[in-house]
């Protein structure tokens, strides 16, 4: 889609947060000829994480920006995932291809460093501010403005809170609204965190000794433990193999222990 002048709107936006979402925001941004800055408190960009799943649609918005082909070629399908007990029999299976009839297309499981970088690629290096943690903002009829912990300041129409769970933005904007008695009770009770979620990867295996790695699809297993606090999900796409345990206790030691039993059921 072209943008005309009359289209694009004069308002500057600020981001804060350059993560996934951050970044695809500004992104489309850049795409609209909108005028944005990104805020992020590292020092530097740092791909992390592990494997990613993305939906039917998310894939137009990939589509707009002219990644979608890059995105898909570095990305598995999968149609279906299945749970198990300890005894490894299946106890039930989820079917997700409506979604490509509904939406276009299959979910899909990425790695979160690649798709990183396929966006950040999209965004010039000089709109991102690095090492820039968000203390305060103010807000009037003339936008908002934002303090940062090294003392600079930065005037904008909008701002877009993209820095996750413990968003400073939200921090900030709820310590006004308290003041005013305007937040609702709901949004002042904390986050309710109640497990622990352990994500590591495989070195890359060998798709002889692992022909799942073979298929079209990616494989979403989940063994779900039996009278136990914790369940464990394997993730097998291309050669690598991201485990998952989520755990209501803090038990990192069984990591080890129910890869190598994810691993065992996976050989031929």
């Amino acid at each position: 889609m072209s943008y005309t002048k009359e289209h694009v709107t004069q308002a500057r936006v600020l981001i804060v947060g350059a993560g996934i979402g951050g970044l695809t925001l500004a992104a489309l941004l850049e795409k609209a000829g909108i005028e944005y800055i990104v805020f992020e408190r590292a020092k530097a960009v740092v791909p992390l994480g592990s494997a990613l799943s993305i939906g039917a649609n998310v894939m137009p918005v990939f589509e707009q920006l002219g990644i979608l082909d890059e995105v898909l070629k570095n990305a598995k399908p999968f149609g279906f995932s299945t749970g198990y007990n300890e005894q490894r029999e299946a106890t039930r299976v989820l079917d997700y291809t409506p979604a490509k009839t509904i939406g276009g297309y299959l979910p899909h499981i990425i790695s979160r460093p690649i798709l990183y970088d396929i966006l950040l690629r999209l965004v010039p290096t000089h709109k991102i501010l690095m090492s820039k943690k968000i203390l305060s903002l103010v807000q009037n009829k003339d936008g908002v403005l934002i303090r940062c912990s090294d003392n600079t300041t930065f005037h904008g129409d909008i701002l877009v809170g993209a820095d996750g769970a413990s968003s400073g933005v939200r921090q900030s904007l709820y310590k006004n609204l308290i003041k005013k008695g305007e937040l609702p009770r709901s949004d002042n009770a904390p986050l309710p965190f109640n497990s622990v979620c352990l994500v590591g990867q495989t070195r890359p295996l060998d798709p002889e000794e692992f022909p799942h790695f073979k298929d079209w699809h990616t494989w979403f297993e989940t063994i779900v433990g039996e009278n136990k606090p914790y369940a464990v999900s394997a993730q097998v796409s291309r050669l690598l193999m991201p485990i998952i345990l989520c755990s209501f206790l803090r038990l990192p030691q069984l990591l080890l222990e129910v890869s190598q039993v994810v691993l065992e059921g996976f050989k031929v």
